[in-house]
């Protein structure tokens, strides 16, 4: 399992396209399951949801490809659409993106560990391990003024994983969990460090919570 990934799962999507205005955060909590366009800048973008684009994949990329158009330095446009091939396991591509979001925003530690989840599938050793720290060094850099922020705490306890720094990604996790013991996206990703980590039963619980919460 990958940190941050869910199985692409489209249930009951609307046929066409629905347009609604999200903040960052709001952007940021959408599942991988969701494909999304950014045609504007933040904090509020005009983001687009296209829902189940994994069975067409033809209007998603020409859509995403009218977002960087409007926008080349759109973070969203390439972080959600290297999500949204991540998810349906196109791994080249979602790398490509990824490459483009960190270019413009460097210190985004979940866009730098979503690549070198793609990196280390690929095989690509040496890039996997540089976005790893680059993804750590982020998370830390985000905890000193966010310590309350679960996300940067998994992301960063995977991106530690990676690097085999067990003991203070198992510490990171459990600071993760703690946090926020219920939450099913949390408790998910939580389980794919344990998973890393070989602790599998603390990965089985993780996950069973997530599931009975409602992932």
């Amino acid at each position: 399992m990958r940190p941050d990934v869910t199985p692409w799962q489209p249930c009951g999507a609307p046929k066409y396209p629905v347009t609604m205005s999200l903040s960052e955060e709001q952007a940021a909590s959408l599942s991988a399951e969701t494909v999304v366009v950014a045609a504007g800048r933040p904090p509020r973008a005009r983001l687009t949801v296209i829902a189940g684009a994994g069975h067409n994949d033809i209007y998603a990329r020409s859509e995403f490809q009218e977002a960087m158009r409007l926008d080349p330095k759109s973070f969203e446009a390439a972080y959600f659409y290297g999500r949204a091939c991540n998810a349906i396991g196109n791994l080249e591509e979602a790398a490509k993106w990824f490459e483009r979001a960190v270019a413009v925003r460097p210190d985004d530690f979940a866009a730098q560990m979503l690549l070198a989840n793609c990196y280390q599938a690929l095989e690509r050793t040496d890039d996997a391990t540089g976005a790893m720290r680059k993804a750590y060094d982020s998370a830390r850099k985000h905890l000193e003024l966010n310590p309350d922020n679960p996300r940067a705490l998994y992301m960063g306890a995977a991106a530690l994983s990676g690097l085999g720094e067990s003991e203070r990604a198992r510490d990171w996790n459990r600071r993760a969990l703690q946090m926020e013991p219920d939450d099913p996206s949390v408790l998910y990703n939580i389980a794919c460090v344990f998973a890393k980590e070989e602790l599998a039963a603390d990965a089985v619980t993780a996950l069973g919570k997530a599931v009975d919460n409602g992932f």
